[in-house]
Protein backbone atom coordinates (compact mmCIF):
# COMPACT_ATOMS: atom_id res chain seq x y z
CA UNK A 1 0.00 0.00 0.00
CA UNK A 2 2.02 2.87 -1.30
CA UNK A 3 0.07 6.12 0.28
CA UNK A 4 0.53 9.76 -0.56
CA UNK A 5 1.90 11.97 1.46
CA UNK A 6 -1.20 14.23 1.47
CA UNK A 7 -3.91 15.10 3.36
CA UNK A 8 -6.99 13.27 2.68
CA UNK A 9 -9.40 14.34 0.00
CA UNK A 10 -11.49 16.68 -0.29
CA UNK A 11 -12.92 18.83 -3.27
CA UNK A 12 -9.79 20.99 -4.79
CA UNK A 13 -11.03 24.90 -3.61
CA UNK A 14 -6.91 26.36 -3.43
CA UNK A 15 -8.12 30.16 -3.42
CA UNK A 16 -7.15 32.77 -5.44
CA UNK A 17 -4.87 33.53 -8.31
CA UNK A 18 -4.76 29.04 -8.75
CA UNK A 19 -6.00 27.71 -11.94
CA UNK A 20 -7.37 24.76 -13.13
CA UNK A 21 -6.96 23.32 -16.22
CA UNK A 22 -7.50 20.17 -18.31
CA UNK A 23 -4.85 18.73 -21.44
CA UNK A 24 -6.44 16.34 -23.75
CA UNK A 25 -4.00 13.03 -23.92
CA UNK A 26 -4.04 10.05 -26.48
CA UNK A 27 -6.29 7.30 -25.10
CA UNK A 28 -3.93 4.81 -26.08
CA UNK A 29 -0.53 5.63 -27.37
CA UNK A 30 -0.30 3.21 -30.37
CA UNK A 31 -3.52 5.36 -31.88
CA UNK A 32 -2.07 8.95 -31.23
CA UNK A 33 -4.38 10.64 -33.82
CA UNK A 34 -7.53 8.87 -32.23
CA UNK A 35 -9.76 9.10 -29.14
CA UNK A 36 -8.64 11.57 -26.42
CA UNK A 37 -9.01 12.08 -22.68
CA UNK A 38 -8.76 15.08 -20.20
CA UNK A 39 -5.92 15.07 -17.72
CA UNK A 40 -6.81 17.33 -14.84
CA UNK A 41 -4.57 20.02 -14.05
CA UNK A 42 -3.94 22.62 -11.37
CA UNK A 43 -1.12 25.60 -11.59
CA UNK A 44 0.03 27.70 -8.58
CA UNK A 45 1.47 30.62 -10.50
CA UNK A 46 4.79 31.81 -9.58
CA UNK A 47 4.66 34.53 -7.35
CA UNK A 48 8.56 35.59 -8.06
CA UNK A 49 11.53 35.62 -10.76
CA UNK A 50 9.76 32.74 -12.45
CA UNK A 51 12.33 29.68 -13.31
CA UNK A 52 9.96 27.64 -15.04
CA UNK A 53 7.29 24.44 -13.74
CA UNK A 54 7.73 22.24 -10.90
CA UNK A 55 4.93 18.98 -11.22
CA UNK A 56 4.51 17.24 -8.23
CA UNK A 57 3.15 13.51 -8.06
CA UNK A 58 2.31 13.21 -4.58
CA UNK A 59 1.89 9.23 -4.51
CA UNK A 60 -0.24 6.19 -4.64
CA UNK A 61 -1.14 5.15 -7.22
CA UNK A 62 -4.44 6.27 -7.24
CA UNK A 63 -4.12 9.37 -5.23
CA UNK A 64 -5.35 13.20 -6.80
CA UNK A 65 -2.58 15.57 -7.33
CA UNK A 66 -5.04 18.46 -7.99
CA UNK A 67 -6.37 18.01 -4.79
CA UNK A 68 -3.28 17.15 -2.94
CA UNK A 69 -1.42 20.61 -4.28
CA UNK A 70 -4.54 22.11 -3.71
CA UNK A 71 -4.62 21.51 0.34
CA UNK A 72 -0.96 21.85 0.37
CA UNK A 73 0.64 24.24 -2.02
CA UNK A 74 0.82 26.63 1.24
CA UNK A 75 3.82 24.07 2.32
CA UNK A 76 5.78 24.71 -0.84
CA UNK A 77 4.98 28.19 -0.81
CA UNK A 78 9.02 28.96 -1.02
CA UNK A 79 9.17 26.88 -4.05
CA UNK A 80 6.07 28.53 -5.43
CA UNK A 81 8.22 32.12 -5.58
CA UNK A 82 10.62 30.80 -8.92
CA UNK A 83 8.66 28.19 -9.94
CA UNK A 84 4.69 27.31 -11.45
CA UNK A 85 3.63 24.71 -8.61
CA UNK A 86 2.12 22.23 -11.38
CA UNK A 87 0.45 18.79 -10.51
CA UNK A 88 -2.64 16.54 -12.22
CA UNK A 89 -4.70 13.48 -11.78
CA UNK A 90 -3.07 10.85 -13.55
CA UNK A 91 -4.58 8.94 -16.44
CA UNK A 92 -7.00 6.88 -14.69
CA UNK A 93 -7.37 8.42 -11.74
CA UNK A 94 -10.20 10.93 -10.09
CA UNK A 95 -11.12 13.40 -12.78
CA UNK A 96 -9.05 11.79 -15.64
CA UNK A 97 -11.23 9.25 -16.83
CA UNK A 98 -10.87 8.22 -13.39
CA UNK A 99 -12.17 3.57 -12.81
CA UNK A 100 -14.91 3.60 -11.47
CA UNK A 101 -15.90 -0.06 -10.11
CA UNK A 102 -19.84 0.24 -9.00
CA UNK A 103 -20.33 -0.39 -5.36
CA UNK A 104 -18.85 -3.60 -5.08
CA UNK A 105 -15.54 -2.22 -3.35
CA UNK A 106 -17.56 -0.81 -0.61
CA UNK A 107 -19.45 -4.36 -0.42
CA UNK A 108 -16.00 -5.99 0.17
CA UNK A 109 -14.90 -3.34 2.40
CA UNK A 110 -18.49 -4.06 4.10
CA UNK A 111 -18.22 -7.97 4.34
CA UNK A 112 -17.79 -10.03 7.11
CA UNK A 113 -14.21 -12.20 7.69
CA UNK A 114 -15.87 -15.11 6.65
CA UNK A 115 -17.23 -13.80 3.34
CA UNK A 116 -15.86 -15.64 -0.22
CA UNK A 117 -13.71 -12.56 -1.18
CA UNK A 118 -12.55 -14.23 -3.74
CA UNK A 119 -16.40 -14.10 -5.17
CA UNK A 120 -16.35 -10.45 -4.24
CA UNK A 121 -13.32 -9.79 -5.71
CA UNK A 122 -14.85 -11.53 -9.03
CA UNK A 123 -17.50 -9.03 -9.04
CA UNK A 124 -15.62 -6.57 -8.06
CA UNK A 125 -13.18 -6.84 -11.20
CA UNK A 126 -16.14 -7.27 -13.56
CA UNK A 127 -17.85 -3.90 -12.36
CA UNK A 128 -14.79 -2.49 -12.99
CA UNK A 129 -14.91 -3.84 -16.86
CA UNK A 130 -18.17 -2.31 -17.13
CA UNK A 131 -17.54 0.72 -16.11
CA UNK A 132 -14.34 1.93 -16.89
CA UNK A 133 -13.19 -1.37 -19.72
CA UNK A 134 -12.13 1.95 -22.24
CA UNK A 135 -9.40 2.79 -19.81
CA UNK A 136 -8.65 -0.24 -18.27
CA UNK A 137 -6.26 -1.47 -21.10
CA UNK A 138 -4.34 1.98 -21.03
CA UNK A 139 -3.66 2.82 -17.32
CA UNK A 140 -0.19 2.03 -15.71
CA UNK A 141 2.88 4.56 -14.73
CA UNK A 142 4.20 3.80 -18.38
CA UNK A 143 1.36 5.70 -20.32
CA UNK A 144 1.58 7.83 -16.77
CA UNK A 145 5.20 9.02 -18.00
CA UNK A 146 3.65 9.90 -21.85
CA UNK A 147 1.33 12.02 -20.61
CA UNK A 148 4.08 13.76 -18.05
CA UNK A 149 6.12 14.06 -21.34
CA UNK A 150 3.13 15.84 -22.92
CA UNK A 151 2.30 17.81 -20.09
CA UNK A 152 6.40 19.24 -19.76
CA UNK A 153 5.93 20.40 -23.48
CA UNK A 154 2.43 21.65 -23.01
CA UNK A 155 3.60 24.14 -20.01
CA UNK A 156 6.58 25.27 -22.39
CA UNK A 157 9.28 23.77 -20.55
CA UNK A 158 12.36 22.06 -22.11
CA UNK A 159 12.88 20.07 -19.17
CA UNK A 160 10.63 18.68 -16.69
CA UNK A 161 11.31 19.51 -13.29
CA UNK A 162 9.87 17.08 -11.12
CA UNK A 163 8.95 16.06 -7.35
CA UNK A 164 7.54 12.99 -6.73
CA UNK A 165 7.22 11.01 -3.31
CA UNK A 166 6.52 7.77 -2.88
CA UNK A 167 4.84 6.11 -5.57
CA UNK A 168 5.89 9.00 -7.33
CA UNK A 169 9.35 8.49 -7.33
CA UNK A 170 8.83 5.17 -9.58
CA UNK A 171 6.70 7.88 -11.84
CA UNK A 172 9.60 9.81 -12.35
CA UNK A 173 12.59 6.75 -12.78
CA UNK A 174 9.77 5.85 -15.48
CA UNK A 175 10.22 8.41 -17.36
CA UNK A 176 13.16 9.57 -16.86
CA UNK A 177 13.77 6.12 -18.72
CA UNK A 178 11.92 6.91 -21.60
CA UNK A 179 12.82 10.91 -21.33
CA UNK A 180 16.55 11.12 -20.56
CA UNK A 181 16.76 13.88 -22.35
CA UNK A 182 14.21 15.86 -21.48
CA UNK A 183 15.04 15.71 -17.27
CA UNK A 184 15.50 18.90 -15.41
CA UNK A 185 15.78 19.34 -12.10
CA UNK A 186 14.26 15.97 -10.20
CA UNK A 187 13.51 15.29 -6.23
CA UNK A 188 12.64 11.40 -5.47
CA UNK A 189 11.38 10.91 -2.14
CA UNK A 190 10.53 8.00 -0.28
CA UNK A 191 11.98 5.85 -3.24
CA UNK A 192 10.70 2.22 -3.15
CA UNK A 193 12.42 -0.48 -5.33
CA UNK A 194 9.87 -1.83 -8.22
CA UNK A 195 11.66 -4.92 -8.86
CA UNK A 196 10.92 -6.82 -5.57
CA UNK A 197 8.10 -9.84 -5.70
CA UNK A 198 4.52 -9.16 -4.55
CA UNK A 199 5.34 -11.19 -1.34
CA UNK A 200 8.23 -9.52 -0.78
CA UNK A 201 6.44 -6.16 -0.98
CA UNK A 202 3.87 -7.44 2.07
CA UNK A 203 6.27 -8.33 4.24
CA UNK A 204 8.44 -5.38 3.79
CA UNK A 205 4.83 -3.65 4.39
CA UNK A 206 4.06 -6.06 7.26
CA UNK A 207 7.29 -5.18 8.89
CA UNK A 208 7.32 -1.62 8.46
CA UNK A 209 3.73 -1.15 10.40
CA UNK A 210 4.99 -3.85 12.99
CA UNK A 211 7.72 -1.02 13.66
CA UNK A 212 5.40 1.72 13.83
CA UNK A 213 2.77 0.21 16.08
CA UNK A 214 5.89 -0.66 18.64
CA UNK A 215 6.93 2.83 18.45
CA UNK A 216 3.22 4.07 19.17
CA UNK A 217 2.97 1.78 22.29
CA UNK A 218 6.33 2.76 23.84
CA UNK A 219 5.26 6.59 22.90
CA UNK A 220 2.04 5.63 24.20
CA UNK A 221 3.20 4.22 27.92
CA UNK A 222 5.53 6.63 28.01
CA UNK A 223 2.46 9.31 28.45
CA UNK A 224 0.44 7.00 30.46
CA UNK A 225 -1.69 5.06 27.90
CA UNK A 226 -5.79 3.86 28.35
CA UNK A 227 -4.67 0.90 25.80
CA UNK A 228 -1.97 -0.93 28.37
CA UNK A 229 0.75 -0.38 31.39
CA UNK A 230 3.52 -1.94 29.22
CA UNK A 231 4.28 -1.83 25.18
CA UNK A 232 4.12 -5.60 25.00
CA UNK A 233 0.00 -5.38 26.43
CA UNK A 234 -0.92 -2.10 24.20
CA UNK A 235 0.20 -4.19 20.76
CA UNK A 236 -1.79 -7.17 22.43
CA UNK A 237 -4.91 -4.99 22.93
CA UNK A 238 -5.04 -3.62 19.72
CA UNK A 239 -4.20 -7.08 17.71
CA UNK A 240 -7.07 -8.54 19.63
CA UNK A 241 -9.16 -5.41 19.35
CA UNK A 242 -8.49 -6.26 15.53
CA UNK A 243 -8.86 -9.99 15.29
CA UNK A 244 -12.12 -9.77 17.57
CA UNK A 245 -13.89 -7.67 15.10
CA UNK A 246 -14.28 -11.34 12.92
CA UNK A 247 -16.82 -12.65 14.92
CA UNK A 248 -18.05 -9.59 16.42
CA UNK A 249 -18.26 -6.40 13.92
CA UNK A 250 -19.52 -2.70 15.79
CA UNK A 251 -22.52 -0.74 15.14
CA UNK A 252 -21.26 2.64 14.30
CA UNK A 253 -25.42 4.40 13.65
CA UNK A 254 -26.78 2.28 10.28
CA UNK A 255 -22.82 1.10 9.58
CA UNK A 256 -20.64 -1.55 10.91
CA UNK A 257 -16.94 -1.51 11.44
CA UNK A 258 -15.95 -4.41 10.05
CA UNK A 259 -12.91 -6.46 10.25
CA UNK A 260 -11.49 -5.38 7.03
CA UNK A 261 -12.03 -1.82 8.21
CA UNK A 262 -11.09 -2.12 11.13
CA UNK A 263 -7.27 -3.40 9.59
CA UNK A 264 -7.57 0.28 7.69
CA UNK A 265 -8.65 2.55 10.62
CA UNK A 266 -5.57 1.01 12.39
CA UNK A 267 -3.11 1.47 10.47
CA UNK A 268 -4.18 4.59 9.52
CA UNK A 269 -2.77 6.67 12.26
CA UNK A 270 0.54 4.70 12.27
CA UNK A 271 1.47 6.59 9.22
CA UNK A 272 2.46 9.26 10.99
CA UNK A 273 3.58 10.34 14.71
CA UNK A 274 1.40 13.04 14.53
CA UNK A 275 -1.85 10.89 14.56
CA UNK A 276 -0.94 8.15 17.60
CA UNK A 277 -2.89 10.15 19.72
CA UNK A 278 -6.11 9.48 17.84
CA UNK A 279 -5.11 6.03 17.59
CA UNK A 280 -4.94 6.10 21.63
CA UNK A 281 -8.28 7.92 21.55
CA UNK A 282 -9.90 5.85 18.73
CA UNK A 283 -9.67 2.25 19.98
CA UNK A 284 -9.91 3.12 23.60
CA UNK A 285 -13.68 4.33 22.66
CA UNK A 286 -14.04 1.50 20.43
CA UNK A 287 -13.38 -0.98 23.48
CA UNK A 288 -16.11 0.83 24.84
CA UNK A 289 -18.56 -0.09 21.77
CA UNK A 290 -18.13 3.50 20.22
CA UNK A 291 -16.15 3.29 16.58
CA UNK A 292 -17.23 6.34 14.98
CA UNK A 293 -13.74 7.54 14.87
CA UNK A 294 -11.99 4.62 13.66
CA UNK A 295 -14.94 4.15 11.06
CA UNK A 296 -13.95 7.71 9.76
CA UNK A 297 -10.21 6.77 9.68
CA UNK A 298 -11.25 3.90 7.62
CA UNK A 299 -13.05 6.20 5.46
CA UNK A 300 -10.42 8.31 4.90
CA UNK A 301 -7.97 5.42 3.98
CA UNK A 302 -10.48 4.09 1.38
CA UNK A 303 -11.90 7.92 -0.04
CA UNK A 304 -15.13 7.19 1.28
CA UNK A 305 -17.49 10.53 1.28
CA UNK A 306 -20.00 12.18 3.71
CA UNK A 307 -22.84 11.23 1.44
CA UNK A 308 -21.51 7.21 0.94
CA UNK A 309 -19.79 7.74 -2.41
CA UNK A 310 -16.31 7.32 -3.05
CA UNK A 311 -13.78 8.94 -5.01
CA UNK A 312 -11.64 6.73 -7.11
CA UNK A 313 -8.12 6.31 -5.10
CA UNK A 314 -8.70 2.53 -4.34
CA UNK A 315 -9.82 1.52 -7.64
CA UNK A 316 -7.54 3.48 -9.25
CA UNK A 317 -4.88 1.60 -7.50
CA UNK A 318 -6.04 -1.88 -7.74
CA UNK A 319 -6.22 -1.30 -12.26
CA UNK A 320 -2.70 1.16 -12.15
CA UNK A 321 -1.16 -2.01 -9.99
CA UNK A 322 -2.43 -4.47 -12.10
CA UNK A 323 -1.01 -2.88 -15.24
CA UNK A 324 2.61 -2.92 -13.95
CA UNK A 325 3.01 -5.40 -12.35
CA UNK A 326 2.69 -9.11 -13.92
CA UNK A 327 2.46 -11.25 -10.70
CA UNK A 328 -0.76 -13.24 -9.81
CA UNK A 329 0.08 -15.24 -6.75
CA UNK A 330 -1.96 -18.71 -6.29
CA UNK A 331 -4.27 -19.69 -3.97
CA UNK A 332 -1.34 -21.75 -2.16
CA UNK A 333 1.18 -18.43 -2.52
CA UNK A 334 -1.23 -16.35 -0.87
CA UNK A 335 -1.45 -18.86 1.94
CA UNK A 336 2.14 -18.34 2.28
CA UNK A 337 2.38 -15.26 2.08
CA UNK A 338 -0.73 -14.24 4.81
CA UNK A 339 1.09 -16.73 7.20
CA UNK A 340 4.40 -14.71 6.68
CA UNK A 341 2.52 -11.73 7.23
CA UNK A 342 0.52 -13.33 10.54
CA UNK A 343 3.99 -13.31 12.02
CA UNK A 344 5.20 -10.32 11.77
CA UNK A 345 1.95 -7.75 11.82
CA UNK A 346 -1.12 -9.80 12.82
CA UNK A 347 -3.09 -6.22 12.47
CA UNK A 348 -2.88 -7.28 8.51
CA UNK A 349 -3.46 -10.65 8.06
CA UNK A 350 -5.79 -11.49 4.74
CA UNK A 351 -7.12 -14.73 6.47
CA UNK A 352 -10.23 -15.98 3.45
CA UNK A 353 -8.91 -14.50 0.77
CA UNK A 354 -7.19 -17.43 -1.31
CA UNK A 355 -5.92 -15.98 -4.81
CA UNK A 356 -4.95 -12.62 -6.03
CA UNK A 357 -8.52 -11.00 -5.79
CA UNK A 358 -8.82 -8.17 -8.05
CA UNK A 359 -5.53 -8.80 -9.53
CA UNK A 360 -6.90 -11.46 -11.62
CA UNK A 361 -8.83 -7.87 -13.40
CA UNK A 362 -5.20 -7.17 -15.02
CA UNK A 363 -5.70 -4.53 -17.93
CA UNK A 364 -3.74 -5.26 -20.69
CA UNK A 365 -2.51 -3.75 -24.37
CA UNK A 366 -0.70 -0.46 -21.88
CA UNK A 367 1.29 1.04 -25.14
CA UNK A 368 5.34 -0.39 -25.47
CA UNK A 369 8.19 1.62 -24.15
CA UNK A 370 8.97 2.53 -27.57
CA UNK A 371 5.79 4.03 -28.80
CA UNK A 372 5.90 7.49 -30.56
CA UNK A 373 4.28 10.55 -28.29
CA UNK A 374 2.04 12.76 -30.08
CA UNK A 375 3.09 16.64 -30.22
CA UNK A 376 2.01 18.43 -27.25
CA UNK A 377 -1.65 20.08 -27.22
CA UNK A 378 -1.51 23.48 -24.90
CA UNK A 379 -3.75 22.68 -22.03
CA UNK A 380 -6.79 24.97 -21.13
CA UNK A 381 -6.94 26.76 -17.42
CA UNK A 382 -9.34 28.24 -15.80
CA UNK A 383 -9.74 30.11 -12.47
CA UNK A 384 -10.04 28.03 -9.48
CA UNK A 385 -12.93 29.93 -8.18
CA UNK A 386 -15.13 29.19 -11.63
CA UNK A 387 -13.78 25.78 -12.55
CA UNK A 388 -15.91 22.87 -12.85
CA UNK A 389 -14.65 19.24 -12.94
CA UNK A 390 -14.18 17.72 -16.03
CA UNK A 391 -16.79 15.48 -17.42
CA UNK A 392 -15.93 11.52 -16.46
CA UNK A 393 -14.96 8.90 -18.79
CA UNK A 394 -15.64 5.38 -17.27
CA UNK A 395 -19.03 5.47 -16.09
CA UNK A 396 -20.34 6.66 -12.61
CA UNK A 397 -19.20 7.01 -9.16
CA UNK A 398 -18.46 3.80 -6.77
Amino acid sequence: MHRPRRPRRQAAHPGPGVECGRLPVPLDYAKPDGEKIDLALIRVKATGDRLGSLVFNFGGPGASGVDSLAMSASAFSKLGTRYDLVSFDPRGVDRSAGVTCGNEFAEMMASDADADQDALAKEFVQACRQESGKVLPHVGTVNAAKDLDLLRAALGDKQLNYLGFSYGTHLGAVYATHFPKNVGRFVLDSAFDPSVTYEERAVIQATGFDQALDAFAEDCVAQSCELGATPAAVVKTIEDFVEGLKTEPIKVGDRELTYWLGQLAVITPLYAKQSWPVLEQATAAALKGNATILLALADSYTGRRADGTYNTMMTSLQAINCADYAERPTSAQMAKINERVKKIFPVLSFDGVTSGGASSGRSAGTTRPGASTPPARRPSWSSAARATRPRRSGGRRA
